[in-house]
């Protein structure tokens, strides 16, 4: 994908010129073997209305001092508040339709990240199962889309199995919402798209829903459904991949925290030992 600047970001040039990067953002990245994505897909009709989006997000470790994390020993601590998400990328067509946009995700997620190395959170209300079935027969004899890509979520209350794509409706619409707010402020997620923070601007709750008071919410909602991964148990897998923080040497970390002889600087020794040089 051939880029070119625009302002402060890069786009791609071509039939998906509203594909825009972070300036900072290194496309080579995508082909290492330590990094982990997460893409968050909202989707239209491409009629001219609503946009269909891509929202992509790098799984980074915080850049915070362990000390904030840990200055209340009554604090419930969870493995998730070590890790964020970066946004590195996104889409924004409300012309393309869902075909094309397939081949689009496909390419991305397949072919230019390694495959083993993404999720993918995927709006399932309207076009979702569409969608889904399209990954899977785009590109006819040769479509070798792994569906391991796609997270699976329980689609309502009752649920005891969990099936491909997001279903947002109006309980966990308003959850997942509060719940972005409270990763933003807690630098859990970090949106650098000019377009994207645009729309948080305008969006907040209107009646008993969260929208934008004006245009458009899509990128707005795809990083509110990106936020859903942090609950979702392949995060764990995630999270063990990037930084090996795998739950033994959690728990160890927060039984010393809690005893009297637990110093931060004996925190720090048994972090340093166990999680940053492993």
């Amino acid at each position: 994908m051939l880029k070119e600047r625009l302002g402060n970001r890069y786009k791609c040039v071509g039939e998906f010129d509203d594909l825009v990067f972070h300036p900072d953002f290194d496309p080579e990245s995508f082909k290492n073997k330590d990094k982990r994505w997460i893409m968050s897909l909202d989707l239209a009709e491409g009629s001219g209305g609503d946009y269909t989006v891509m929202n992509l997000f790098e799984v980074r470790v915080k850049d915070t001092n362990i000390h904030k994390l840990y200055n209340d020993e009554n604090a419930d601590i969870k493995k998730s508040d070590f890790f964020q998400l970066y946004q590195v990328a996104r889409f924004k067509s409300n012309t393309i339709n869902l075909e094309t946009f397939a081949k689009l995700v496909y390419v991305v997620s397949q072919n230019v990240i390694i495959s083993d190395n993404i999720k993918i959170v995927c709006e399932y209300n309207t076009y979702g199962s569409e969608f889904i079935r399209l990954l899977q027969i785009v590109f006819g004899d040769k479509n070798n889309f792994d569906m391991s890509c796609v997270l699976k979520y329980f689609h309502n209350n009752d649920a005891t199995v969990r099936k491909y794509g997001l279903k947002v409706k109006a309980d966990n619409k308003s959850i997942n919402c509060i719940a972005c707010k409270g990763y933003v402020a807690t630098d859990n997620i970090i949106v650098t798209d000019t377009d994207t923070v645009g729309e948080f601007e305008v969006f907040s709750k209107i009646g008993n829903t969260f929208k934008a008071s004006r245009e458009h919410d899509d990128l707005a909602m795809s990083t509110v459904n990106a936020c859903t991964v942090f609950d979702h148990p392949q995060f764990n897998i995630i999270m063990e991949d990037v930084l090996g923080l795998n739950q033994d040497v959690f728990d160890k970390y927060i039984e010393m925290r809690d005893a009297e002889f637990a110093t931060f600087d004996v925190l720090n020794r048994i972090w340093n030992k166990n999680i940053v040089d492993d």
